[in-house]
């Protein structure tokens, strides 16, 4: 399939939701936040294992599985930037079109992230930001049919305190949606993971 214009379309209902929970909190007042939510220049680094979701049309989902490192810096309580990087770790076969593979080779982006602190332990975040994906179709009469998309991402979590230096974090975005005619699809990714703050 060659390459064709990349059109990613975020509905206003989803743009306006992640913009609140931005606002929300850049915005939340001070008193929200608890000792365990550093005041600002904190790193960290974690890891993630999610079940990628990639469906094409009304036709079968595949879950392949996906591992993800995100490294970030926590700008004050309700502010970090972050970079993920990830690659697939399990392989899902479909019936469509004769049957294929497919593979995860690469997904990583950069993102904006805004939390709500609503303890000292516990808090709510919602990402924005721009993901790439590189994925591996192996068709039934032809192998390698290498797909290489970008777009605008957006997901929302909830980030535990396990230790003073330890988060528990559970996710769900969406980090892929791509309308084209001749191969639309939509990658949403669920995924559980730790954070550890540096």
């Amino acid at each position: 399939m060659g390459a064709s214009p990349i059109r990613v379309r975020m509905s206003q209902k989803t743009c306006c939701f992640v913009a609140t929970l931005l606002i929300s909190a850049l915005v939340a007042p001070v008193g929200l936040a608890g000792s365990d939510y550093p005041a600002g220049g904190s790193a960290y680094l974690g890891g993630s294992i999610g079940n990628f979701s990639y469906r094409t049309g009304d036709q079968e989902k595949l879950s392949p599985k996906i591992g993800l490192v995100r490294v970030g810096v926590q700008l004050n309580p309700y502010l970090a930037i972050e970079g993920r990087y990830g690659a697939g770790l399990s392989t899902e076969f479909t019936t469509l079109l004769g049957g294929y593979d497919l593979q995860i080779d690469s997904l990583y982006g950069a993102y904006l992230k805004g939390n709500i602190p609503l303890s000292s332990s516990v808090s709510l975040y919602g990402i924005a930001g721009y993901s790439a994906i590189n994925l591996r179709r192996n068709f039934k009469f032809f192998s390698n049919d290498r797909v290489t998309d970008d777009g605008a991402s957006f997901a929302g979590g909830l980030d535990i305190n396990l230790r003073r230096n330890l988060r528990l974090n559970v996710e769900w975005g969406r980090f892929i949606r791509v309308n084209r005619l001749v191969d639309s699809y939509q990658a949403d990714i669920l995924s559980i993971g730790l954070v550890w703050l540096l």
